[in-house]
């Protein structure tokens, strides 16, 4: 899916197979990241975008990239954190939110609420 997303003041587009939205060290049980790559309590969301593959290099990068959690020198991975993430997209276009489907078109903003709700022990 062809998909332009907008946070921290830089623009990613491409054609993507797989986006994860998480604030977890697993992304829909498939991306596994480093636990020092996650910090809960920091307000930000971690963002793993894979690029469409177009051959078996590619296909390798993104594998090797995603078993070692090393996102940063891989040009088919958009790998960045933030509280605020804007996504374009195709119209009606189906996604899933915890698993959940729903459907869509146009525009989706994400919003990390740091430390919205407290818990009382």
């Amino acid at each position: 899916i062809d998909l332009k997303i907008e946070a921290n003041g830089n623009s990613y587009r491409g054609e993507y197979c797989f986006g994860g939205i998480t604030n977890s060290t697993s992304v829909a049980g498939i991306v596994k990241l480093k636990s020092d790559l996650v910090d809960m309590s920091d307000g930000l969301f971690e963002v793993v975008m894979v690029k469409m593959p177009k051959n078996i290099a590619d296909i390798n990068s993104i594998v090797s990239a995603i078993t070692t959690s090393k996102f940063e020198n891989c040009r088919m991975i958009d790998y960045f954190k933030s509280e605020n993430i804007k996504i374009t997209f195709p119209e009606n276009m189906s996604m899933t939110l915890d698993g959940e489907e729903f459907r869509c078109g146009g525009e989706v903003r994400i919003r990390n609420l740091k430390q919205r709700i407290s818990i009382i022990k």
